[in-house]
């Protein structure tokens, strides 16, 4: 039986890069240590292409919009993974191909074919998400999270996984409102249930004076009152500034040199390792 006293620090870890858009976690992600592949569900890799500290890194990807053609890629690199840093680029657009693959096979059963069922809610032909589809949002979000850790645990890579996040407010029985931000995705239940699948989750976020042009970005490395955040790594601060900097070159200066050790900085110590 394993106790936790013996645990040490791994190769690669699990990283959730949460913040609404334009506050710098497509850079940061740019920054780990290659070769570097990204599930581009986005469609937006140009902030990588410009990015002059990001210039010459071994970074390959492929723009996804099913849900299928995702896990099967999942699946060959169960079997072998070349990459040190496997990016999941977003969940919001995930959670979309999800839904999007539910909408296409509604009434389908496991032979393909169509039942008789009745026809699917619809306004104007658009078609509404039922039950049906928040339950199979759930699962297929689930299933590809497995996926990401199985391949963290058999490779030792870095898995990361962007989302993007929205604001919301509580009412308080006394009156005003407690205000909170949580990830984007269908239903609110799988939002809440990701987080757990990491270890390392940093908010991202863009502070401006607005009274200047400057502009700061910024990763939280611990919770607030409104965004959650959290590390199982204790040497690092509360919070990162990245403005203009290599974010992964500063995250890796903060950790002990006997942890540095098991963390992946180059192309050739990931390519021996791996044997």
């Amino acid at each position: 039986m394993p106790k936790i006293s013996e645990l040490t620090p791994e190769r690669g870890r699990m990283f959730m890069f949460k913040g609404e858009f334009k506050t710098g976690k497509t850079v940061a992600y740019g920054s780990f240590p290659e070769p570097i592949y990204i599930f581009d569900c986005d469609g937006r890799m140009a902030p990588l292409a410009s990015c002059p500290w990001l210039k010459g890194k071994d970074i390959e990807y492929d723009t996804y919009t099913d849900w299928n053609k995702i896990t099967k890629k999942l699946e060959e690199f169960e079997h072998r993974c070349d990459f040190a840093t496997v990016v999941m680029g977003s969940l919001t657009s995930l959670a979309r191909c999800t839904i999007n693959s539910l909408f296409r096979n509604r009434g389908t059963g496991s032979s393909g074919r169509k039942g008789d069922k009745a026809e699917p809610l619809s306004i104007g032909g658009i078609p509404i998400m039922g039950i049906a589809e928040y339950n199979g949002e759930s699962s297929g979000l689930n299933i590809i999270m497995t996926q990401m850790r199985v391949i963290h645990n058999i490779h030792k890579c870095n898995m990361i996984l962007e989302c993007h996040v929205v604001t919301g407010e509580i009412p308080q029985l006394g009156g005003g409102a407690t205000t909170f931000r949580r990830i984007v995705t269908g239903g609110n239940k799988v939002a809440a249930e990701i987080p757990g699948y990491f270890d390392e989750v940093y908010h991202f976020y863009c502070d401006s004076d607005i009274n200047s042009e400057k502009r700061e970005f910024v990763a939280r490395i611990r919770s607030n009152s409104i965004d959650f955040a959290g590390s199982a790594i204790p040497e690092l601060p509360d919070k990162i500034n990245h403005t203009n900097e290599d974010f992964y070159k500063i995250w890796s200066g903060y950790l002990p040199k006997d942890s540095a050790k098991t963390t992946l900085n180059t192309e050739n110590e990931f390519n021996s390792f791996q044997g």
